[in-house]
């Protein structure tokens, strides 16, 4: 009702904006957007499974640099593409999520 009254203060016509809707509500689904599929195993990298591998070990930025002689700033980078490719926010979540995934 409130709705309906307002949208008549600004002298849109109900009719129409019903008809409208209901014209959408029963479109075809091909119409519809798909649903966005992601992989269930995403592709690392040979680098970045062992990065990821080394992380859920514990292991600091600084010492998966030595131990795979990189820079600091390229286990970074490695870390930033796992979170992507995991879809995660954070070391922890990447962790977790590659366990329950079978990575790690």
């Amino acid at each position: 009702m409130l709705v309906s009254k307002t949208l008549r203060n600004f002298d849109i016509r109900v009719d129409i904006l019903e008809k409208e809707l209901a014209m959408i509500q029963s479109a075809p689904e091909s119409l519809s957007p798909s649903p966005v599929s992601f992989p269930l195993r995403p592709e690392l990298t040979s680098r970045e499974y062992e990065v990821l591998t080394l992380i859920a070990e514990g292991f600091s930025n600084k010492r998966v640099a030595r131990v795979l002689d990189i820079s600091p700033r390229t286990v970074s980078t490695h870390l930033t593409r796992i979170y992507g490719k995991l879809w995660v926010r954070g070391r922890t979540a990447a962790v977790v999520k590659a366990a329950r995934l079978g990575l790690v």
